[in-house]
Order: structure tokens, then C-alpha cells, then sequence
């Protein structure tokens, strides 16, 4: 590491830590992370895309993304306690057709995203695509597939 970021070291070793932490509560809560690749788009001088790479995701970024969600949460939680006017997305309940249909798909790969039974319907949190998800990481055949149709199965709204 350059001499100009020993200063910084200490700090760097603590963001790592409660990034581990933010994580781990995070999981605990139910989470569901994806980790789909991202890409980085090379533009020429003129601005006119000229390839296409894999960005490539860092712990540094890692620990931006854990700090980033924590302050939105916060935030969030401010707003909505001092009962002021606040746009902020909220992730719905999957819809039950494109579950049933992902999990179609899910059966030829061995993977199965299983429901709460509330009333006279299923309903899937985000909890319930994550065995799925785990289960699969790492696999060639599957894993950027459910990914995929995960993300494709679930809704945001503003």
C-alpha cells in the first residue's frame, strides 16, 4: 500500500469491521443479495461506447455499498418517524404467477424457492429466494440463471 494511505490504515482495518458487521445484521434481517456482475462501458474520446467490461467489485466497494444502505435506512427511519413527506422505494411481495413460473424453471436445475402459506395464498419474502440463491453460488450451470430470473420475479415500487 503507498506511504501516503499509512495514516488511514487504522481506519481502513475499522470500515472493514463494522462492514462485516452491517453485513452480518443485514443477512440476519433477511436480506437478499444478488451479486450479479456489474459492467463498465469504455468510451472513446467523443463519448461513443467502444467495449464492454466486468467492473470489477472491491471490498473498498463492498464497504461503500454497507455504509451507503445504512445512512438510506437511516434516513428512511428519520423521515418516517417525524411523520414528514419522504419518497423512498419500497420492494413488494413478489408476485405469486412469476414465482410459480421461476420456480418451473428452478425444478429442471434441483432448486426450489419455498412459500409461507398466509390464508388462502402463498406469499414468498425475500428470505425465500435465498437457500435457492445460496445453493447455487458457484455452480456453472444455474447460479447467473436464478439471479436473473429472481430479479426478474420481483417488483420495486416508488
Amino acid at each position: 500500500m503507498a506511504k501516503k494511505y499509512q495514516p488511514y490504515i487504522e481506519h481502513f482495518l475499522r470500515m472493514r469491521e463494522l462492514k462485516g458487521i452491517l453485513k452480518d445484521r443485514r443477512d440476519k434481517n433477511g436480506s437478499l443479495n444478488l451479486d450479479i456482475p456489474e459492467s463498465k462501458i469504455i468510451l472513446d474520446n467523443n463519448g461513443v461506447a467502444i467495449d464492454v467490461k466486468k467492473y470489477d467489485y472491491l471490498e473498498s466497494n463492498e464497504v461503500i455499498e454497507q455504509f451507503m444502505l445504512t445512512a438510506n435506512e437511516t434516513v428512511a427511519e428519520k423521515f418516517y418517524w417525524l411523520q414528514a413527506p419522504f419518497i423512498y422505494r419500497v420492494h413488494e411481495t413478489p408476485d405469486l404467477e412469476k414465482v410459480e413460473e421461476l420456480n418451473k424453471f428452478l425444478f429442471n436445475l434441483g432448486y426450489k424457492i419455498r412459500g409461507v402459506k398466509k390464508t388462502t395464498k402463498k406469499v414468498y419474502t425475500q428470505k425465500a429466494f435465498r437457500p435457492s440463491v445460496r445453493r447455487s453460488k458457484g455452480k456453472r450451470r444455474g447460479e447467473g440463471r436464478i439471479k436473473f430470473n429472481i430479479k426478474n420475479s420481483k417488483s420495486s415500487k416508488i
